[in-house]
């Protein structure tokens, strides 16, 4: 038995109740520990043992281990960008040590944090540059080259739009606007590079690049899609597609190696992918078994009293 660290909690209440749905498999007495740089985090109130640990900035892997052989924590859940980057810059220390770390390799996660390499990465993938000169289109979308993109992106502008906004952005990125259905791909792949399985769901309301309403599509086409873009950057544990679908085909977005917001619904419907990371560290096994007895999710706010 060992405890979990999960970082960057914030108010991410439906993930940490699915990680403490998923403590069973390390036995009865594990504990999950939740650590944000902001004290005041909502989220604390969802963790059995909080840390306010410091700024990310002012972090080594020493920081992390320290504490970790301190409670005794064996495995680590990165759920923000930047912290997947920091763990999978020091997968090495942290294995040294004796803690898992639920986290892809390096060089898939700075691929898919580069939408200019990744769009070079599926031949399904739409095409980016940084010079909008070089793009056939008339309508762009504008987002941030490096990181989450969802709350820094001008969509449908106009070229002379596109050129304003990209002189706010830090490292700005041009692509063709295309119009079409938004889906999301959860997929799982195993500590051995082997896909385990996929869902897929349409984002039927998007709020600041998340799915606030989603709903499960059968969808062979888009986890095939999936399924090659894992294949081809290595990627291990969870990844979370997003693609446009229109009248011309099936477009690439982008791609996140980290449980989603809206991951949760892959979650419930079997994809329980912190279930297997941790049953993968005792070497036990497990099988995929799709649950379409439940099949939207509506992300809302709501009351909790004790």
């Amino acid at each position: 038995m060992y405890n979990v660290l999960v970082t960057s909690i914030g108010a991410k209440f439906p993930l940490l109740s699915a990680l403490k749905s998923a403590l069973y498999v390390l036995g009865e007495k594990a504990k999950l520990f939740g650590a944000d740089a902001n004290p005041a985090c909502l989220g604390r109130y969802g963790v059995d043992a909080f840390w306010a640990m410091p700024p990310l900035a002012s972090c080594t892997a020493q920081t992390f281990i320290s504490y970790c052989k301190d409670q005794g924590i064996g495995a680590i859940i990165p759920t923000r960008d930047e912290d997947v980057h920091f763990f999978a810059r020091h997968k090495a220390a942290f294995e040294g040590a004796n803690i898992a770390l639920f986290c892809a390799p390096l060089q898939a996660v700075e691929a898919c944090q580069d939408k200019l390499f990744f769009a070079s990465t599926h031949p399904l993938a739409i095409p980016a540059s940084t010079d909008i000169t070089t793009l056939d289109a008339s309508r762009f979308v504008v987002k941030e080259r490096f990181g989450a993109g969802g709350r820094a992106m001008l969509l449908n502008a106009t070229k002379t739009e596109a050129l304003d906004f990209g002189k706010t952005l830090s490292s700005p990125l041009f692509q063709p606007f295309i119009e079409g259905e938004e889906f999301s791909v959860d997929g799982y792949v195993n500590g051995k590079e082997g896909w385990v399985g996929g869902v897929a769901r349409a984002r039927l309301h998007v709020k600041h690049g998340e799915a606030k309403l989603t709903a499960y599509v059968d969808a062979p086409a888009l986890l095939e899609a999936t399924k090659t873009l894992a294949q081809t950057l290595h990627v291990k544990g969870h990844l979370v597609a997003q693609f446009l679908q229109n009248d011309r085909g099936i477009h690439l977005i982008e791609c996140n190696v980290r449980f989603g917001g809206a991951s949760t619904l892959s979650y419930a419907m079997g994809l329980r992918s912190f279930e297997w990371f941790f049953k993968e560290l005792l070497g036990e096994s497990y099988v995929f078994v799709l649950d379409t007895s439940v099949t939207h999710q509506l992300r809302v706010e709501q009351d909790v009293r004790w």
